[in-house]
């Protein structure tokens, strides 16, 4: 007996490598069930390895058999929750052993395992060796064209025909999957579970709950068959009558039914604790598709609320937890969700990436509690490559470390490699190899998807142009033209160069092909076409052709609705749509900025200030500058006298303090961008802030009346400023000068020789200054290195001599004494090591300044600032050191 392995193929290029145990007279019911392939047919021969191996058949055949079936169900299994992690280790103890034992090593099967577990470059390294044609080959080489072809053809496999369905599901060809539904598995009961979970990974806004909620029924029925060859149908009266009216209490429902199931007698390839696994990581999976569904792709906390109250609450354990990680994702509380990373052992670490989301609204990047946050759930995290991306998303995003973020998203490209075409596009852009992103795209037989990845990269680069990069755009659409994310993204370039007339053309090329029956896809082709022709100013137009799906509700819909009914002069239909679409979406940021861009743009500026000073979710830091502050200058960049009256507005609502200042700051740093320096300037003085806090305000407002006026009539105006303090904080304004366009308040405002507390860190702030600016040969220099020369007592001095090199990181670890001292003396470090182009070194110390926890420090505030600049850069240390300006 030979298991047919690749290597015996004959090197024919047509030839195939069938998934069968070759001429097994003693076995005859495991490769019948093998040759079968789908899951059902994979568990039965797992059991009948299992009856083999207790009647003393322990040969060579058997384990092949039993472990090719356990990569089949691994290949099949859907486990989204990560609990049914038993199958997929039982697969590879099984292949591991097979491969010590066996004279012919299970290429395939550890090709199959590797991809299965997101290992796609070991699984590409292994199909290498296949035939060209070979189906696995051409599925883990993601040569799905190719692949298609041969499924397709008469007398193909089981295996073919599901890795092709799989590899249309990956890419999001609904339409193509419907199709090879259809012909395949419409009379199929067997391959019910195997295709829903196919279909859920879809993600299609309008099938996903009934796909979710037929899966749920379906493992109701298996439960009930289990292991009896009555499992290969399904009672399709009572799936359809619970899919009418889902039962209540679905986690004890589905849980009992799991501990009543017979199931076979256990052995090594199979025992009930892996079934129960299996089933678990499809219900939980499909239950999840349909939560998740509810809380971001309808956005609807009441639907959310309806679904997670018909769980039930479940008995300790995997229900238990499921319950309680939903319930705290419909109402969020920080303590809640904090606890959920350590409390919720049964699920696995991906999971709670949506928590970990959640989470965010609560605390900042760079927050003491985010930081603590953050590391348990890094923790959570293990080596598998799913894990590696989420968490060096974490290592950026909030634990502000490149390094860490380099090192964790590099393994994962790296064990990704070649098949991973977006993972190695993020990181030939992330270091900065645009030749290289030009070479993936080009290959001839790239997918339209990995495509589309890689030209959003290479649309950053100057040196490539635009119509090159639309000729691209157009080449993936050819392959694919009603898929609408391709069309999309061509879109969304054609408005990055203000080509709007050419993609209102791509856009009503894909409306000639689809109508509403195309679902979701329709709705934001209309509201796409309506929104270029906004920005042309073509209102009736624009109106005209989102009105057909407003009543749709969908978001993005509505926002158009509104602002064009508000363009065309129907402005109480604007405000009454704008209100009704933010009750609709209450914890939206960008919908409350809506209702108030709507009220702004009729004059009714206390209505919006009103507004955003009163609704139940109020605005963040993050949300006044990403969702208001660019809209309110696009709004009054050409009215700035209304603006004004806008911010009038604003100031008299009385917004709390800190609230305030985060609402004006960055529309005057917006403001100042768009050229509108006056304006900026007006905003930018009119905030008030507690203590010296004030000073830096002053600072930033200084460099928008130099824009605006001049350097001179800048340094008078901030003169005047700094005699409203008390001489003792006078100095104070250092801290705030360090950037080379405030340089000159350190030597022009105060004065050349400063006195009192504060002045010791005017000569650091100096001399940090002209090391930024390279100005260390002028005159000011000399005066710098002559002061640090003579002193040497205070922390300041010591620091200030550190930079100038006379003296080292044992004098500087010296000055420690407390905690702020502690975040102070990292922070030069880091800033030391940064200046000195050791960019490694200065994410180290400017993390551990940020890891205080001082927040209101200036200097931990620094560190925070200078690491998320970093992190947004989106670029390798070593290519922000080649380029740093």
């Amino acid at each position: 007996m030979k298991l047919s392995s690749g290597t015996d193929a004959g090197g024919s290029a047509t030839s195939r490598v069938k998934w069968v145990l070759l001429k097994s007279p003693g076995h005859p019911d495991l490769a019948s069930d093998l040759n079968k392939f789908m899951a059902p047919h994979a568990i039965r021969a797992a059991l009948s390895a299992n009856s083999y191996w207790r009647k003393g058949v322990r040969d060579l055949g058997v384990l092949r058999g039993g472990a090719k079936a356990l990569v089949f169900l691994t290949a099949q299994s859907m486990d989204e929750m990560e609990i049914a992690d038993l199958i997929r280790a039982r697969a590879l103890a099984l292949l591991a052993v097979s491969k010590v034992l066996d004279p012919v090593p299970p290429l395939r099967e550890e090709s199959l395992l590797a991809h299965a577990l997101g290992y796609h470059g070991h699984a590409y390294k292994l199909a290498s060796s296949f035939p060209k044609e070979d189906p696995l080959r051409l599925f883990v080489s993601n040569k799905y064209r190719a692949l298609g072809k041969v499924a397709a053809r008469k007398g193909s496999d089981p295996a073919s025909r599901y890795l092709y369905l799989q590899s249309m599901a990956q890419q999001k060809r609904e339409r193509d999957w419907g199709n090879w539904v259809g012909r395949f598995y419409a009379k199929e009961g067997s391959a019910v579970l195997p295709v829903l979970k196919t279909g859920l990974e879809l993600c299609k806004f309008e099938t996903t709950v009934a796909m979710g909620l037929l899966a749920t029924e379906v493992l109701q029925q298996e439960l009930k068959q289990v292991g009896h060859s009555s499992s290969m149908g399904m009672n399709r009266d009572d799936l359809r009558k619970s899919l009418a009216s889902p039962p209540p209490e679905m986690l004890s429902r589905f849980e009992k039914a799991l501990e009543k199931a017979t199931f076979p007698a256990d052995g090594p390839f199979l025992d009930k604790e892996m079934l129960k696994a299996y089933y678990r990581g499809y219900f939980y999976s499909a239950l999840r598709a349909i939560g998740i569904h509810f809380l971001d792709q309808l956005a609807s906390a009441e639907a959310a609320r309806e679904f997670q109250a018909g769980l039930g609450h479940g008995e300790p354990g995997f229900a238990r937890d499921f319950e309680t990680w939903y319930r705290h994702l419909t109402e969020p509380r920080a303590t809640d969700l904090e606890d959920d990373f350590a409390s919720l052992k049964s699920l696995g670490g991906l999971p709670l990436a949506r928590s970990f989301e959640a989470y965010e609204e609560f605390h900042s990047a760079g927050d003491h509690e985010m930081l603590k946050t953050a590391k348990d759930y890094f923790r959570r995290m293990d080596t598998r490559p799913d894990h590696r991306w989420q968490a060096g998303g974490v290592a950026g995003q909030q634990l502000l470390d490149p390094a860490l973020l380099e090192k964790t998203y590099g393994s994962f490209v790296t064990c990704q490699s070649p098949i991973n075409v977006a993972g190695q596009a993020w990181y030939a852009d992330f270091t900065g190899n645009r030749k290289g992103l030009e070479a993936l795209l080009g290959d001839q037989d790239l997918n339209s998807w990995d495509g589309i990845q890689i030209l959003k990269f290479l649309r950053k680069y100057k040196e490539v142009k635009s119509d090159s990069i639309q000729r691209q755009y157009e080449r993936f659409i050819a392959l694919d033209p009603d898929n609408w994310r391709l069309v999309a993204n061509s879109v969304d370039h054609l408005h990055s160069i203000a080509n709007h007339e050419k993609a209102r053309e791509q856009i009503k090329r894909w409306l000639a092909r689809n109508d509403e029956s195309a679902g979701f896809p329709y709705i934001f082709a209309r509201t796409q076409l309506a929104r270029m022709y906004w920005f042309d100013g073509k209102y009736q137009e624009g109106l005209k052709a989102v009105e057909r799906v407003a009543e749709s509700w969908q978001g993005g819909a509505m926002q158009f609705y509104a602002l064009l009914l508000n363009a065309v002069g129907r402005t109480s239909e604007a405000e009454r749509v704008a209100l009704a679409v933010l009750q609709r979406y209450p914890t939206s940021p960008g919908y409350l900025a809506l209702a108030a861009e709507i009220y702004w743009r009729q004059g009714m500026h206390r209505e919006a200030a009103h507004l955003l000073n009163t609704w139940q979710h109020p605005l963040g830091e993050v949300d006044w500058k990403t969702d208001v502050a660019p809209q309110f200058v696009k709004i009054f960049k050409d009215r700035q006298w209304d603006g004004t009256a806008a911010i009038e507005a604003l100031q008299a609502e009385k917004f709390n303090p800190k609230q305030f200042w985060w609402a004006l700051s960055p529309i005057a740093e917006e403001a100042s961008e768009a050229g509108c320096h006056q304006f900026a300037f007006e905003t930018q003085s009119r905030i008030r802030a507690p203590g010296i806090s004030q000073i830096g305000i002053w600072a930033d407002a200084y460099v928008y009346y130099k824009r605006w006026k001049g350097k001179d009539a800048a340094l008078q105006w901030m003169r005047k400023q700094l005699e409203t303090c008390p001489e003792s904080d006078r100095n104070v304004l250092a801290v705030f000068a360090e950037d080379v366009e405030k340089r000159e308040l350190l030597w022009e405002v105060l004065p050349e020789n400063p006195k009192g507390h504060g002045s010791d860190a005017v000569w650091l702030a100096r001399a940090i200054s002209a090391l930024r600016s390279g100005s260390t040969r002028d005159r000011s220099w000399q005066k710098i290195h002559g002061y640090f020369k003579k002193h040497s007592d205070t922390d300041a001095e010591v620091m200030g001599r550190y930079f100038l090199g006379m003296a080292g990181e044992q004098e500087m670890a010296g000055r420690i004494k407390n905690p702020q001292d502690q975040a102070q003396v990292l922070y030069f470090l880091g800033l030391k090591a940064h200046l000195d182009g050791r960019y490694g070194d200065a994410s180290e110390w400017y993390r551990a300044s940020m890891e205080t926890g001082l927040t209101m420090d200036p200097c931990q505030q620094l560190a925070t600032r200078q690491l998320n600049q970093w992190i947004a850069e989106e670029k390798s240390l070593d290519w922000l050191l080649a380029n740093r300006k």
